[in-house]
């Protein structure tokens, strides 16, 4: 009979140690579980905000960027810009003689 009641007592021993074991993994699962879930909203988060971010990016570059028709207005204006200076230019060039043969 002693034998007995020892081999109960020792699987009463193992199954509060297995209970408790049990009990803790569940709740380090929990733990886990509520950690991972704050993860998750934290990169919800910062994807809405790069999205934002990205969106007010596009809208900047948009209004700074120049039509097709501004460019070529740019590009006009730089062509008239050469051009004035070739005639400023050739206009001193034909001066030039002008003006050292001039009476003083």
């Amino acid at each position: 009979m002693g034998t007995y009641k020892r081999l109960q007592e020792v699987s009463s021993t193992n199954k509060r140690h297995i209970f408790v074991r049990s009990v803790q993994h569940q709740a380090k699962i929990k733990s886990l579980m509520d950690y991972m879930q704050n993860v998750e909203q934290k990169k919800r988060q910062l994807e809405e905000s790069q999205d934002a971010l990205t969106a007010k990016l596009q809208a900047h570059e948009k209004r700074h960027e120049m039509s097709g028709e501004e460019k070529d207005i740019c590009r006009h204006h730089g062509d008239i810009k050469k051009t004035l200076e070739n005639h400023r230019e050739a206009h001193h060039k034909q001066l030039s003689p002008l003006m050292l043969g001039a009476p003083k």
